[in-house]
């Protein structure tokens, strides 16, 4: 998407607009907001906005705090998106019931991953 905007109009901006996954209370919302804002940073997104209000202490609520507050004292994960491939060690199937998302900190410091699992009846063949 950002080389097609490059190519029409340089500049401009890339927005997800009001999105939602449910009303945050099944862990699948969770998952879902989880990954989306992993794509988002993966992606270069400039802005997102999710539609809706969600509540305390749900899935939807961990998932940001995954990545605005991960150690509850307010740690983030920032920085540059690393490209990874698991293609060599995983089986087919299990390829395509995983994703990974791996992000390179501004200043130094440690690597942040995180994982998503879609599928678990290809990690069980």
């Amino acid at each position: 998407m950002k080389e097609v905007i490059e190519r029409n109009q340089p500049g401009l901006k890339l927005a997800i607009t009001e999105y939602n996954f449910g009303n945050g209370f099944g862990v699948t919302a969770g998952l879902a907001q989880a990954e989306a804002l992993a794509i988002f940073g993966k992606e270069g997104v400039d802005l997102a906005t999710r539609f809706g209000n969600f509540q305390a202490d749900t899935p939807i609520e961990y998932a940001f705090k995954l990545y605005l507050d991960y150690d509850g004292q307010g740690s983030k994960i920032s920085g540059s998106s690393v490209r990874t491939d698991s293609s060599r060690y995983l089986s087919l199937p299990l390829r395509r019931s995983l994703s990974f998302y791996l992000a390179e900190p501004p200043l130094g410091g440690p690597f942040l991953t995180t994982g998503f699992l879609m599928a678990i009846s290809a990690c069980l063949k």
